[in-house]
């Protein structure tokens, strides 16, 4: 059983590594503004992968500054949740991460509707 969970977090993660890698060279238009006409909090994300792909940190920050917060959650889906042997630090982390996208996105949200 801990097996299949196991094959089901690796199928997660290169699903979502082919939608990264599909978006990439194909140029996918943002759905969320596309139909809401407002930006979703992963707005700039294709963007800096792509950026940060090409080894530019400044111009993958500048699109998207949560980018650089993927690989860690990643991970985290790999390991199961258990990055760390302690839960507070993983809880921690995790919380971080949720805060820096909403930051981010009231942060652009803000300069959107301006």
């Amino acid at each position: 059983m801990k097996r299949k969970i196991k094959t089901s977090r690796i199928v997660l993660v290169l699903i979502l590594l082919g939608i990264f890698t599909y978006a990439y060279f194909v140029g996918v238009e943002c759905v969320y503004l596309k139909y809401f006409h407002i930006i979703c909090p992963g707005c700039g994300m294709t963007r800096a992968v792509r950026e940060l792909m090409h080894l530019n940190l400044s111009g993958a920050f500048t699109y998207h500054p949560m980018v650089f917060s993927l690989p860690v959650i990643l991970l985290y889906i790999l390991a199961d949740g258990k990055l760390f042997n302690r839960k507070f630090i993983d809880n921690t982390i995790l919380i971080m991460i949720g805060v820096g996208f909403v930051i981010n996105y009231v942060i652009k949200l803000m300069n959107f509707l301006t």
